[in-house]
C-alpha cells in the first residue's frame, strides 16, 4: 500500500512537472501549492515560491492585492536574496514554456 502511494506521488509530481514545462495554469498553481504544503514533494518554500510567481508571470494575474497576499503568503520564509532568486527561477521556467 506504502508503495502503490509512493509510486502515485511520483507519476503525479512527474505529470505536474511536464504540464508545467508547458506553461499549463493549473500545473503551474498545483506545484506552488504541492511544494508549499508537502503532498505529493516535500515542502520547500523556494520551489512553492518560484511556481507561484512563474504562475503569476505566465499571465495567471488575479485581482493586485490577491496577487500580493499570495506572494507574501509563499515567500514568508524566504530572506530578499531568496525571493530574487525564485523570481529568476520563474522567469526561467515560463521563458522555457513548450506549447
Amino acid at each position: 500500500m506504502a508503495e502503490d502511494l509512493a509510486e502515485y506521488k511520483r507519476k503525479a509530481s512527474k505529470w505536474l512537472h511536464e504540464a508545467a514545462a508547458r506553461c499549463s495554469p493549473g500545473a503551474l498553481r498545483s506545484l506552488a501549492n504541492q511544494y508549499r504544503v508537502g503532498a505529493l514533494v516535500d515542502p520547500d518554500p523556494m520551489m512553492a515560491t518560484t511556481y507561484l510567481i512563474a504562475y503569476l508571470e505566465a499571465g495567471n494575474l488575479p485581482p493586485s492585492e490577491v496577487r500580493d497576499s499570495l506572494l507574501e503568503a509563499y515567500s514568508s520564509q524566504l530572506s530578499g536574496g531568496g525571493v530574487a532568486r525564485a523570481r529568476e527561477q520563474a522567469l526561467a521556467i515560463v521563458g522555457s514554456c513548450t506549447k
